[in-house]
């Protein structure tokens, strides 16, 4: 894709970009963590794909994220207040328009931070109903073992 050749002879990686005419071995150049089994390694032992919203996948993870945004949507709240107060005060009508549309801006921020908030319980919700469900499927099957044992005797 950069338009560099590449060469690996004798177990050494080399590369190259035209016109140049000699190679440069990797591992010599960038130290060994470019040596090819230090790029194998690296390859086989890191995951394929990233796991998204990565705090979301433990219980605090989800309550830390929403304990945040609540604290930031009182933070915008009283924001928006301070400009309300501010808006009263002052006289001339092009302050007060930018003065609304800077609590409009405002609004706009905290309903998508209540949004945020709204996704997080949904998730606490679905992950709470599905570890029950699991301990109930757990217990039928422990129910199905015994009878199937009761049953062979």
């Amino acid at each position: 894709k950069m338009g560099y050749e590449l060469n690996h002879e004798h177990n050494k990686i080399s590369i190259r970009k035209p016109p140049y005419k000699r190679y440069t071995r990797v591992e010599r150049t960038f130290g060994e963590e470019y040596s090819r089994e230090s790029i194998l390694f690296r390859i086989k032992h890191t995951p394929s794909f990233k796991v998204p919203f990565p705090e979301f996948h433990t219980l605090t993870g989800r309550y830390t994220r929403k304990n945040k945004t609540i604290n930031k949507i009182v933070e915008l709240k009283g924001k928006r207040e301070s400009l309300w107060r501010k808006h009263t005060r002052v006289k001339t009508d092009k302050e007060k328009q930018f003065i609304c549309s800077e609590i409009g801006n405002l609004a706009k921020q905290i309903d998508e931070l209540k949004k945020d908030i709204t996704i997080c319980e949904n998730i606490q919700n679905r992950a709470l109903k599905m570890r029950e469900d699991i301990k109930e499927n757990d217990k039928k099957e422990i129910i199905k073992t015994k009878n199937k044992y009761l049953d062979s005797r």
